[in-house]
């Protein structure tokens, strides 16, 4: 049996051409791992060792940690590992390292590409991102738990468990967080789509490229081919 959950999150607001692509890329990744699969809209992946579940509070931040608790509660695994909407991971991001049982795990080697720029590349940016957190079970559990317990009725602010900043200003328990590099990237697509306040029309505040870049990288390819399937997919939409 797998010591690792994979929790997808998703709010389903991806144009349907993405939502494809990105399906192919997650089930060979997670190939032989449980999965469960939290969305807004009844999902089926007809594989063995997936769970689902539904979610309909308004789309935020703090949503994002609610619904990763659901996922850990129901996880039989010592470790879960977050899977989200707009990133392609490769396989050994799921397969090559585990933290030890008193932190969880951030893979800084992921890449991001940037929808909506005239030549997209890749750009590498070294934060610790949710995205790409791997966690034993009940320590993303009990942190979790401990936020929902001091806020039920929820915080404006929220992130990343091990995170300094984030736990101080919670006022939460303070968690160890260790950071790794996988052989093979992962690729987080930004898009105007997504949570995040720091993406379009943001003077000051827009999200910005890290200082190594490429066109193209092993595995995933040219990053201009990875937002022209985005891209074609809104396209899409709004011609339908």
């Amino acid at each position: 049996m797998s010591d690792l959950t994979i929790i997808y999150l998703t709010l389903n607001v991806l144009p349907a051409k993405w939502e494809q692509f990105h399906r192919g890329h997650l089930m060979r990744a997670i190939e032989g791992f449980p999965l469960v699969v939290i969305s807004r809209k009844p999902m089926e992946f007809n594989r063995e060792g997936t769970a689902y579940l539904t979610q309909s509070k308004p789309p935020s931040a703090w949503n994002v940690y609610q619904q990763l608790l659901r996922g850990a509660s129901i996880a039989e695994t010592k470790y879960i590992a977050v899977a989200e909407d707009d990133t392609l991971y490769s396989r050994r991001h799921f397969t090559d390292f585990r933290p030890p049982d008193d932190a969880v795990a951030y893979d800084f080697s992921r890449w991001s590409v940037f929808s909506w720029m005239e030549k997209p590349f890749f750009s590498a940016i070294r934060r610790r991102g949710n995205f790409t957190m791997i966690g034993p079970r009940r320590l993303v559990i009990d942190a979790l738990e401990e936020r929902e317990e001091k806020y039920p009725n929820g915080h404006k602010f929220a992130g990343e468990i091990g995170r300094p900043d984030v736990e101080d200003r919670l006022r939460v328990t303070p968690n160890r967080a260790v950071d790794w590099y996988c052989i093979d990237a992962s690729v987080n697509l930004c898009h105007p789509r997504g949570l995040s306040p720091t993406y379009l029309n943001t003077p000051g505040r827009e999200r910005k490229p890290g200082e190594l870049k490429s066109f193209a990288i092993p595995y995933f390819g040219h990053a201009a081919d990875i937002a022209t399937i985005y891209n074609e997919g809104v396209a899409e939409e709004s011609e339908a």
